[in-house]
């Protein structure tokens, strides 16, 4: 059975690229139903139902009131919002094991984004009213949760000082690193990464333009780090990408 595991991640600044959006992801991955027993788990379960999406499809608007909770079973949902001036950010890209919504449900605001699925999608929708109640009843549903806030504020931290201190390479190689750590293969070849956005879509998450994530991946490529083919690139030398970026998987701390 495969664990519920909870994304998110939190703009920090936002400038007009050719009308793109600058976006700085907050990647964090905790084990929601690994943290607590079984018998809280079934309890979860017993509350939600299944629903099936298309690609394209909403899963909740910007401003509308939360009804739900979804932890994502299969498939990908892409989280925006509209700035003052009309542009769209890109918030994040989760897949298999995210939750959505949690926030609203917590606190009773409206939706602060809005949710739209990037292929055919399973997820596991939870009544907020039910989600409260467990939350009330089940302590260790309340610990899981706020072990999982704690650690947003923490990678928080940490993207603020990636914006003022880093530059491009260590931005889109820290990238990789973490789309390698949350869906990578190891080969003989190295740590294949099927990225799962765009270019542009790797820029916004770096807070870069695309071109800077261009010359990145190509200074990448001349160093003999990584082998790319489209969205498939191979991480060949993993530990000098890794001692370059200073990359610590604070999941496994």
């Amino acid at each position: 059975m495969s664990a519920l595991l909870s994304s998110v991640s939190v703009v920090w600044r936002v400038t007009g690229l050719g009308g793109s959006a600058i976006v700085v992801p907050v990647v964090e991955r905790a084990g929601f139903l690994e943290a607590i027993d079984a018998e809280d788990e079934r309890s979860l379960r017993q509350v939600s139902h299944e629903r099936e999406l298309p690609a394209g499809a909403p899963v909740f608007g910007e401003g509308e009131p939360s009804y739900e909770v979804f932890f994502l079973i299969e498939g990908s949902v892409k989280i925006t919002r509209t700035s003052p001036q009309g542009q769209e950010v890109v918030l994040a890209v989760r897949s298999e094991g995210d939750v959505l919504g949690e926030t609203s449900a917590v606190d009773g605001l409206p939706r602060s984004a809005q949710a739209r699925t990037l292929e055919p999608t399973r997820l596991l929708a939870v009544p907020v009213t039910d989600f409260r109640h467990l939350l009330d009843e089940r302590i260790s549903l309340c610990r899981a949760l706020v072990d999982v806030l704690c650690e947003r504020m923490r990678e928080g931290t940490d993207q603020v000082l990636e914006l003022g201190t880093d530059d491009a390479l260590t931005r889109v190689g820290r990238r990789l690193m973490e789309f390698g750590r949350d869906g990578g293969e190891s080969t003989t070849d190295g740590l294949v990464v099927e990225l799962p956005v765009s270019q542009q879509e790797v820029a916004d998450r770096c807070g870069l333009s695309r071109e800077a994530v261009v010359k990145a991946l190509r200074a990448l490529r001349a160093l003999g780090w990584i082998h790319q083919d489209g969205r498939r690139v191979v991480l060949t030398d993993e530990a000098a990408l890794r001692e370059r970026v200073a990359w610590v998987d604070k999941r496994r701390l």
